[in-house]
């Protein structure tokens, strides 16, 4: 029995030498494709909401009960126009008041301005009486005012797009009543990086999509304009303000529409270009292709960036063969298997095909 078990064991031992039930490594899947030439373009996406070129606030200068109302949401105006009025009756009292204490102060002064040319009046009395005329004829001007300011007047010529006015309302000083804006031209604001900001100028053309207007999800159908770059950097933020006008957004376009804007940095019109997902996720400056003896990591020089690809500046060339997925667990002993590539697109014996 020994014996048996002996030479049994002596047995497979040879066969082990010879090879024989060895498990061969297997491959791994992988898919590979070729660099590609195509534009490439830097792009700063951001996003914003739709404002007017112009709009204010109307804000009452003087307090009252609100008396009439001509006014609505959508209504046009003119610069001057009055959108609603608070009572008069107080401010016409004091007004009237002011008028007959200017006109006595008037007549005093006068008389004693006589007196002191004609030596008959001493100074201190005339300069006295001076003050009094001075602020008499001052509170008849404030008083003109506080009753002209009883009509509330649209500054700008615009839409009145928001109105909080309601009759017999106790309007407050500074109380905001109503919002004009011109809807003849809009505008987009935004925050940029500092990084990015130095890559924007003035004037520079944007790409615009208004997302409830816009055809379809890809499409940028509008055009815009850098129109404003703030001079500092929020040091809370590290962002900079910029402002895109847009001046033809649609008939349909709304005060408020969410927006998004590309803005073109650089554009190379022949980059030789891969998929991004096939950059190392270590350090992102590094491919695998597939060389004559197996996979081979490449050391590689990227430049523009988009959503899919990425520009090769240095490191491949057009016919290298790129690993785009399945490369996580790649050794350069590896065997491949490349998923998506016909058998004579394999470079070398270490690549097995799929099997039709």
């Amino acid at each position: 029995m020994c014996l048996a078990l002996t030479a049994a064991g002596a047995c497979n031992i040879e066969r082990s030498a010879k090879g024989e039930g060895l498990m061969e490594e297997a491959p791994i899947n992988v898919r590979a494709e070729y660099p590609v030439v195509r534009p490439m373009e830097e792009v700063i996406e951001v996003h914003g909401n739709l404002e007017a070129t112009e709009q204010v606030d109307v804000v009452t200068e003087v307090s009252g009960p609100i008396v009439a109302i001509m006014a609505k949401e959508s209504d046009q105006v003119e610069p001057g126009q009055v959108l609603a009025r608070i009572d008069d009756e107080e401010y016409k009292l004091n007004l009237r008041q002011s008028q007959s204490a200017y006109r006595v102060a008037r007549s005093d002064y006068l008389t004693a301005k006589q007196l002191f040319d004609e030596g008959m009046k001493a100074r201190s009395d005339f300069e006295k009486m001076k003050r009094t005329y001075d602020d008499a004829r001052s509170n008849l001007a404030l008083g003109r005012i506080r009753l002209a300011n009883t009509e509330i007047k649209s500054p700008i010529k615009g839409t009145v797009v928001s109105k909080t006015a309601e009759m017999y309302h106790q309007a407050g000083a500074m109380e905001v009543l109503f919002t004009v804006a011109d809807l003849s031209g809009y505008k987009v604001p935004i925050t940029v990086t500092e990084a990015e900001v130095a890559k924007i100028q003035l004037g520079q053309k944007v790409r615009v999509r208004i997302d409830a207007l816009a055809p379809d999800a890809d499409s940028f159908p509008l055009e815009g304009t850098v129109s404003k770059i703030q001079p500092r950097v929020d040091p809370q933020t590290g962002t900079v303000g910029v402002e895109v006008s847009v001046p033809e957004p649609g008939a349909n376009a709304r005060l408020g529409m969410f927006t998004r804007l590309k803005i073109v940095t650089a554009t190379h019109p022949e980059a030789l270009v891969i998929p991004r997902k096939a950059l190392s996720a270590e350090d992102g400056n590094h491919v695998w292709t597939v060389g004559s003896e197996g996979p081979k990591l490449a050391e590689i020089q990227t430049g523009l960036l988009d959503q899919k690809g990425v520009e090769i500046l240095s490191g491949l060339a057009p016919d290298d063969l790129v690993i785009v997925e399945g490369q996580a667990a790649l050794t350069p002993k590896s065997k491949l298997k490349i998923v998506n590539q016909e058998p004579e697109a394999a470079a070398g014996d270490s690549v097995v095909p799929e099997q039709p």
